[in-house]
């Protein structure tokens, strides 16, 4: 095994690597947006008025009868939400507008609002929805990955199919375990939840994961093939070479 052999097969890991995480970053980019933290958001709101309805805690009629009185003199009312809400605050106008049959919609509406910019401040979440950081991050991923590539080729010579199908092929495997993994994160999501909530009622996190998970199947299947057809190429014109000198 000489130098050149070994440089190649240091470089294709690390190519392996770069377009693995390359794949996943660009796949997660693609499918969050504000909108689906905001629908996460709704989805916990709405689960949290119904538990607390079911209890008995809280009659709407009343609290928007409350409301009114507090109402009076004033045109806007505060009051504490959660410990991840905060101050909660709604004008006395909105309160008017929305009714009885309208409170309870209003009071989540405005929670959900809360809630939102309080996520928009967690580092996690504010680095998932930064899509010009995470679009630089990509753009140096790929930059690196062309140049891995031109090296290899450069290395591989008549090999280079070859040498970048076996690339292919090995970044595109991720696909086989992408329903384990989903499974594995929804039970891990589950584990988190108060006893008795499962993920059917949280439609939000679950239609991520199923976009998520869909997508990166696609994408490394994709790569798998590819890879695949590099290397059948790749060998193909490596025998067929092979076989025109031996005639000549």
């Amino acid at each position: 095994m000489g130098f050149n052999f070994m440089t190649r097969v240091v470089l294709s890991f690390i190519l392996i690597f770069g377009i693995i995480a390359f794949v996943a970053l660009f796949t997660f980019s693609t499918n969050i947006d504000n909108q689906i933290v905001e629908g996460v958001v709704e989805d916990v709101v709405d689960l949290g008025s119904e538990r607390i309805n079911l209890e008995g805690e809280i009659d709407y009629d009343l609290l928007y009868l409350s409301l009114l009185e507090e109402c009076r003199g004033k045109d806007k009312i505060t009051f504490e939400g959660n410990d991840f809400a905060g101050i909660v605050e709604i004008s006395c106008y909105e309160i008017a507008s929305a009714g009885e049959e309208g409170i309870e919609e209003l009071i989540k509406e405005k929670i959900s609002e809360v809630v939102i910019r309080e996520i928009d401040h967690v580092e996690v979440v504010d680095s998932a929805l930064d899509k010009e950081k995470i679009n630089k991050v990509l753009f140096i991923l790929g930059v690196i990955n062309l140049i891995l590539m031109g090296l290899i080729i450069f290395l591989a010579k008549n090999t280079a199919l070859v040498n970048l199908g076996i690339v292919g092929l090995i970044s595109g495997l991720p696909f086989l375990i992408i329903n384990p993994v989903k499974a594995f994160l929804e039970n891990l999501i589950i584990t988190f939840l108060p006893l008795g909530i499962g993920l059917d009622k949280l439609p939000s996190i679950r239609s991520i994961i199923e976009l998520i998970s869909k997508d990166l199947f696609v994408n490394y299947l994709v790569l798998f093939i590819l890879g695949a057809g590099l290397l059948g190429l790749g060998i193909g014109l490596k025998t067929g070479v092979g076989r025109i000198k031996k005639d000549d």
